[in-house]
C-alpha cells in the first residue's frame, strides 16, 4: 500500500510498477502454492489438473523433504523444469 501512497506523493509510477508486482505474486502464491499445491482454504489439489500442475505438485512435495540430510529441493512453486527436476513417478514404472 505504501507503494501506492508513493506513487500518488511523487508521480513516479516506477513505485506502482512495484506494488503491482508484489501484489500479483501474492496472488499467484496464494492461489498455486497456498490453494493448489498446499490444498489449504478451497481445496483446489482435489480436482483434474493438466500434467504441467500435476508435475508441479510432485515436485514441490520434493522441495518438503526432510530426511535429516537437508536435501529438499528449490523448485516448485510456479515452475518446475524438465530434465532438471525429479518428477517421483517419471523414475519408475508407472504414474502415480
Amino acid at each position: 500500500m505504501s507503494l501506492f501512497v508513493l506513487t500518488l506523493r511523487t508521480g513516479n509510477a516506477a513505485f506502482a510498477s512495484v506494488g503491482f508486482g508484489m501484489a500479483m505474486y501474492g496472488l499467484a502464491y496464494l492461489i498455486v502454492h497456498d490453494m493448489i499445491i498446499h490444498n489449504y482454504y478451497l481445496h483446489l489439489r482435489n480436482r483434474r489438473h493438466s500434467r504441467y500442475v500435476q508435475n508441479l505438485i510432485a515436485v514441490h512435495e520434493l522441495h518438503h523433504v526432510n530426511d535429516g540430510r537437508n536435501r529438499g529441493r528449490n523448485w516448485g512453486f510456479l515452475f518446475y523444469i524438465p530434465g532438471i527436476d525429479e518428477v517421483p513417478w517419471k523414475k519408475g514404472d508407472g504414474q502415480k
